[in-house]
């Protein structure tokens, strides 16, 4: 097994860690400190818990869906040796996702919960 596999199945991990997450978040109506938003948010002071969780629920769900379809292929390129420049195209754009998805959790945590 090589590193690529490991590294792209970590990927898919988080993916899969993103959709649990999210429909905890949606079922329990409580957000983990720590995983989407930063330890030094006091859940006592939110202003609105529910609306960021339906602001963001839509977005972490795609996020895991799209990091675990990504690591899937990555996994599938790599175990049959087909173009590294595959990969890298489709990691730049898992990076770019990763970039794009904080910024919009980080919007919404400044909306709903500061």
């Amino acid at each position: 097994m090589s590193w690529g596999v490991i590294f792209f199945s970590l990927i898919g991990i988080v993916g899969i860690a993103f959709l649990i997450t999210g429909q905890s978040m949606k079922t329990s109506g409580k957000i983990k400190v720590g995983w989407f938003i930063g330890q030094d948010i006091k859940m006592e002071k939110c202003r609105d818990i529910p609306g960021f969780i339906n602001a963001t629920y839509t977005k972490i769900m795609s996020a895991g869906v799209i990091a675990v379809v990504g690591a899937a292929v990555l996994i599938l390129l790599e175990v049959f040796k087909i173009s590294p420049l595959i990969q890298l195209i489709i990691l730049i754009l898992l990076l770019v996702l990763y970039f794009v998805f904080s910024r919009d959790i980080q919007k919404a945590t400044k909306e709903y919960l500061q």
